[in-house]
């Protein structure tokens, strides 16, 4: 492996890091200040662009001002882990109350996948990457 590459490499794990750390921040904020409430699964919408079994759903909520909210969120929800009717456990920005989240281990999917990216990404670096003694 090249310099340039263990550089591009390096840059590539920083990112995965750097976007994983952002989400979990931000999924401790929503934890630690957003309001708690069930919610449910009302219908599935089949996304046309979306490979495999994911699905656009609809969700309902209550919040705790007693406003009913169904929103057609702006993410993909696999069909295998979600039905029709299910509860979920919701969480809701009190500020801006359409602006939720889906508390639970899938949440968190996607940032793990970074970090082990991230990871692999280095120790990939750490095996193949460039050794000072190549340099002199």
């Amino acid at each position: 492996m090249e310099q340039s590459d263990a550089k591009i490499y390096f840059l590539l794990a920083l990112g995965a890091f750097a976007f994983a750390s952002v989400y979990f921040i931000k999924y401790y904020f929503a934890i630690t200040y957003w309001i708690s409430v069930k919610g449910f699964i009302v219908s599935r919408n089949r996304s046309y662009p979306a490979p495999g079994n994911l699905f656009i759903p609809a969700i309902r909520y209550t919040t705790l001002e007693g406003e009913d909210l169904t929103i057609h969120p702006d993410f993909l929800l696999s069909g295998f882990a979600y039905e029709e009717g299910q509860e979920l456990d919701i969480l809701y920005n009190p500020d801006k109350p359409t602006k939720f989240i889906i508390k639970g281990k899938a949440s968190l999917g996607l940032p793990v996948i970074f970090l082990l990216v991230g990871l692999g990404l280095l120790f990939y670096i750490y095996l193949c990457g460039p050794r000072p003694e190549r340099y002199l």
